[in-house]
């Protein structure tokens, strides 16, 4: 064989000849070549290796300054209670719920907290803002420096303008960005820390036992905030490194996990550890929160010693990183400033004239018109636009989505009837007698008491966009199948899965779970009650049997229904729709087996008239996710990686679909 000999088959190719037909000094050559040329390899891998280390000593110096303002921010906010509570017993009366004089100075300090929280929250972001921008250039520019001792570097300083910077910054990863985490964080905290207090003067607890209340909800604030700094700048490196790839050509790269692929390392990591992939078709990083693993780039080792870099110079000849950074630094400085540090007070003026940034309004006429035909329609389907165009943390993409209902009814044959129905919560197709092909969507009315009802609007719609996506490809256009049952990605995904519940999830569902048996309880007490009053109204003769037959089915769904109402909105809603994907990438087992309350069962995926279910019923449920409950999206990614990934890249691939 030609290459038997050679090092590696670029130098194979160089030569052209076997290697036995070489003398014995052009073996001496091409061996002293070979292994030099190995050696630059090997040290520019290691080189992305220390970069990522680089990446996580600064997230260290960030998670350090986080820690020292939730000090802060904790000893403010013992203080405020702690006078409270003097001047309550000062004036001879007791920290108690029944003391009139502890309830209004309570309300007072409710408010202080609360803004004591909000200076906590504009600290965070500014500590964050500074922290990830200035990894952004640094891993930018590293990447530059240490392909550049290997191949001729093209980089584009450009990007390392603050306004593309915080592009990347404020990109939703997961479905939110990571100020929008942060804050609904703070309010969580709020919330918790006022219902803390209120249980402590029911209580009549001291000191002692409310500054562990205190302590322990603010520490678990810190530890998310801490989660978050990982996570970003996990994500923030890897964007880094992807933009230099760009601008050098690299088209491979080489999956690498950070601790080799251990037993802590994750199923789906571990199993793509050493993968090549092509560049623009890698898993995105992070995989899920806490991801710590990296690519390398793989380019080809036929360089000349002579190459220079035709935008930096010649980075094979800087003594090193920071001589030849600091060089870069004074070259650049007139036209993009590439690693110009980003100050506080930058940032302070960046948040101020930039506020958190508006999702896409949603109008009315976004969908069609069947949505707002009477009065009462319109009023429901407003309702759910408002909630919508509320929320800040939702997946643009989701959003946009949503958005083209209408254009994509353009494409709907003329025989289709597009009905919106009460009854039933699902997507129905059938025949009427006028041989109109009828499209029910069926959704609940909203009712601002239970999240839920929005839940299941988002549900539903998506179910019904899914379908339209498809329009285009039938001769008849008619609505049938789902494009996400087809999208291969998604099908993949699930197949690839095993079925798991991590800890986060186990424990959510295992509280979820002990509610949702006190509303049951509370259930049956309820129907009972009102059915033994029924019972006596039929002996009593004041009701016959069919008129009692009509009232007690009524009432049986009434009190199922505000049960279900009351389930759905556990924990601030959304828990619901993230068990029905579990037990969907369990084809039914976990709902069978009392793993997750809610759920389609075995019988529902194992039905042979149904294709790929499990894909279609998980995009639903992670629209409405997205919209209303973005962080329960971090718990599933933490568990499936893989198919939040899918998940994310069915919706951009559906956004591509909808005709111009």
């Amino acid at each position: 064989m030609a290459n038997v000999g050679y090092v590696n088959k670029e130098v194979a190719k160089m030569y052209g000849i076997p290697y036995s037909e070489l003398t014995p000094e052009q073996k001496k050559i091409l061996h002293e070549d070979s292994v030099r040329r190995a050696k630059l390899i090997k040290e520019r891998e290691e080189a992305v290796l220390k970069n990522n280390l680089k990446a996580f000593e600064d997230e260290a110096k960030m998670e350090k300054v986080l820690a020292s303002i939730y000090a802060s921010c904790q000893k403010e906010i013992l203080a405020s209670v702690t006078e409270t509570i003097s001047k309550v017993q000062k004036a001879g009366g007791e920290w108690s719920y029944a003391n009139q004089s502890a309830l209004t100075r309570s309300r007072g300090l409710f408010e202080q907290i609360g803004e004591q929280l909000k200076a906590l929250g504009q600290k965070e972001q500014i500590t964050f803002r500074q922290g990830l921008s200035n990894i952004y250039t640094d891993q930018f520019l590293r990447q530059v420096y240490d392909l550049g001792q290997s191949i001729n570097v093209k980089a584009n300083f450009n990007r390392l303008n603050p306004a593309l910077i915080q592009k990347t910054l404020d990109y939703p990863w997961s479905g939110a960005m990571f100020s929008d985490r942060l804050w609904q964080d703070k309010e969580r905290l709020g919330r918790n820390l006022r219902v803390g207090l209120t249980q402590s003067m029911i209580l009549g607890e001291g000191i002692p036992q409310i500054t562990d209340r205190i302590n322990k909800g603010i520490d678990t604030a810190r530890y998310n905030a801490e989660r978050v700094a990982r996570t970003e700048t996990k994500r923030v490196t890897y964007c880094a490194h992807d933009d230099v790839y760009k601008d050098t050509g690299v088209e491979e790269l080489r999956y690498r996990c950070a601790n080799g692929g251990d037993s802590r390392t994750c199923q789906y990591c571990r199993a793509d550890n050493g993968k090549v992939f092509k560049r623009g078709e890698e898993p995105t990083l992070p995989r899920h929160p806490n991801c710590r693993c990296v690519y390398i780039p793989v380019v080809s080792d036929t360089f000349e010693d002579n190459e220079l870099n035709e935008l930096t110079g010649s980075v094979r000849g800087a003594e090193n990183y920071e001589k030849w950074r600091e060089a870069e630094a004074k070259k650049q400085e007139e036209e993009v400033k590439p690693v110009e540090k980003v100050s506080t007070k930058t940032v302070e003026k960046e948040l101020k004239e930039n506020p958190t940034p508006v999702p896409e309004q949603i109008k009315l006429t976004d969908y069609p018109q069947a949505f707002y035909a009477t009065k009462p329609e319109a009023k429901n389907t407003q309702a759910l636009l408002d909630y919508m165009n509320s929320k800040t943390s939702t997946d643009p993409n989701v959003v946009a989505l949503y958005t083209k209902m209408d254009k994509l009814c353009e494409g709907l044959s003329d025989e289709v009837v597009l009905k919106v129905t009460h009854g039933d919560s699902r997507v129905k197709r059938s025949w009427n007698k006028n041989f109109d092909y009828v499209v029910d969507v069926g959704i609940p009315k909203i009712n601002p008491k239970y999240i839920g009802t929005y839940d299941t609007n988002l549900h539903e719609e998506m179910h019904f966009l899914d379908m339209l996506i498809t329009v285009k490809d039938n001769k008849d256009k008619l609505p049938s199948k789902m494009f996400s049952q087809s999208y291969k990605p998604l099908v993949e995904a699930f197949d690839k899965a095993t079925p798991v519940i991590g800890k986060r999830a186990k424990k959510l569902f295992e509280d979820f779970a002990k509610e949702c048996d006190i509303i049951y309880k509370k259930q049956q007490e309820t129907f009972d009650t009102k059915h033994e009053k029924l019972k006596e109204q039929y002996r009593s003769g004041e009701i016959d049997w069919k008129k009692y037959n009509s009232l007690f089915k009524k009432l049986r769904k009434e009190v199922n229904e505000e049960a279900d109402n009351e389930r759905r909105a556990l924990f601030g809603g959304g828990v619901s729709g993230l068990q029905d994907i579990y037990d969907a990438v369990s084809k039914g087992t976990f709902r069978d087996t009392r793993q997750v309350t809610y759920g389609h069962g075995s019988a529902y995926y194992t039905d042979r008239r149904r294709t790929n279910p499990n894909c279609s019923e998980s995009l639903a449920n992670y629209a409405s996710l997205c919209v209303g409950h973005s962080e329960l999206i971090d718990i599933l990614a933490e568990d499936y990686p893989e198919i939040v990934t899918a998940l994310r890249g069915c919706v951009e691939a559906m956004l591509k679909e909808v005709p111009k």
